[in-house]
């Protein structure tokens, strides 16, 4: 009973993921175009994929399709894959459940080989439809059950168990670790991954700031953490600024703890004196770091390429055709599942470790999750910055979950 309630909260917290993800806001591609006809040249054959980026939405806009076309131009000039083009075709899933579904359906109509990066909001929705038809999704955002568990989901990041490493830093740096949260009923499971590591301390969090959804003064949730040394956060972006803003007019000075995947950039460049010291649980290296060379000079300057819902496109890009290279003979939605289940060792040119899946990971709600590395970041000189060496979660999570 005591690993069932386990897997049911990391289940809660990772649903809780989702929706703090599809709160993000605007990072670019907000028009709603199609970026063209998904294909870099005419050459012949080509293999179709699709990547579903939410545009032209009032708070939840992800201009993933930029990215995956900056990836594929790069890709068809070098020769595509195996002498094949890459092509795709992009869908506006406008974070709807509805129009989620309709892209799923595309994705089958079309008889796309794979889902590449993206995000739907609403990736429950697109299993169901792309499950039963064969075709994988690699890189899915990995915040729902369905993309932990589905044979056919390749993530490629650790996500939202960055919080399993905020737990530890909480654990050894806090003394008073207060946690912000939404207040909706899965809230408290994201409490779960840190729970085990301030226990193994001797500490405990304090009761829950809750934050509903509908907020906009948050002067009485700075009032709240003012003699807390730290706000162990989990937050939609689009309520960082405001926080921060409120916690800087009162003077409380606590530090935050957040994820990169729900951490906005620009709350940095607003607010750096304040958030100095802050710690932020990536899962990708910052973008000065040589790895993102390709990705830097390929994807347009006019887009803002630091946040890491854009970035899981194009590592999930460069994924896809490191395995796909590897198929002989027709390239398919069942060769391409097929060759990424075999894939043991996938080389991402040093923007994450060499991902093996092969092997799932020993928590049942979690199989899924092939990458738990966290890259350690933090607030410095107005800048978010590495801070020390990538943290492999894998056995902590583990540990805590009852694996």
């Amino acid at each position: 009973m005591k690993n069932r309630t386990r897997h049911a909260a990391a289940v809660a917290a990772l649903t809780l993921a989702a929706g703090l993800l599809t709160a993000c806001g605007d990072d670019g591609g907000a028009d709603g175009t199609d970026p063209g006809d998904g294909s870099a040249s005419s050459g012949e054959p080509t293999i179709k994929i699709m990547n579903i980026g939410p545009t032209g939405t009032p708070a939840t806009n992800f201009a993933t399709d930029t990215v995956a076309q900056a990836y594929i131009d790069q890709l068809n000039a070098d020769g595509g894959i195996n002498g094949a083009d890459v092509e795709m075709v992009y869908c506006n899933g406008k974070y709807d459940p509805n129009e989620a579904t309709a892209c799923a359906r595309e994705a089958v109509q079309e008889d796309v080989v794979a889902l590449v990066g993206g995000f739907a909001g609403f990736e429950e929705e697109v299993f169901k439809v792309i499950e039963p038809a064969g075709i994988p999704w690699i890189g899915a955002p990995s915040s729902t059950p369905a993309a932990l568990t589905s044979e056919l989901s390749f993530p490629v990041w650790a996500g939202a168990l960055g919080y399993v490493y905020l737990g530890g830093v909480a654990a050894q740096t806090c003394e008073s670790p207060t946690p912000v949260i939404l207040d909706t009923a899965a809230a408290a499971g994201v409490l779960t991954f840190g729970e085990g590591a301030l226990a193994a301390a001797g500490k405990s969090f304090a009761d829950p700031v809750k934050v509903a959804q509908t907020t906009v003064d948050f002067t009485p949730v700075a009032q709240a953490l003012d003699g807390a040394d730290c706000a162990f956060t989990a937050l939609p972006t689009s309520m960082y600024a405001p926080l921060v803003a409120a916690m800087d007019q009162l003077g409380v000075s606590s530090r935050i703890l957040a994820p990169a995947a729900t951490f906005d950039n620009a709350v940095v460049d607003s607010f750096g004196e304040q958030l100095e010291g802050s710690v932020i649980s990536g899962n990708f290296p910052t973008l000065d770091d040589p790895a993102w060379a390709d990705a830097v000079a390929a994807v347009p300057s006019d887009l803002d390429f630091s946040g890491e819902v854009l970035q899981l496109t194009w590592v999930a890009m460069k994924v896809f055709s490191e395995v796909v290279a590897t198929i002989d003979g027709e390239v398919t939605a069942e060769s391409v599942a097929e060759a990424m289940s075999a894939a043991s060792a996938v080389d991402t040119g040093g923007i994450t470790p060499p991902i093996d899946f092969t092997t799932p990971l020993p928590v049942p709600p979690l199989a899924r999750t092939f990458n738990t590395t966290a890259v350690p970041k933090t607030v410095s000189g107005g800048e978010l910055v590495a801070q020390g060496d990538p943290v492999d979660l894998g056995p902590a999570i583990a540990a805590a979950l009852g694996g």
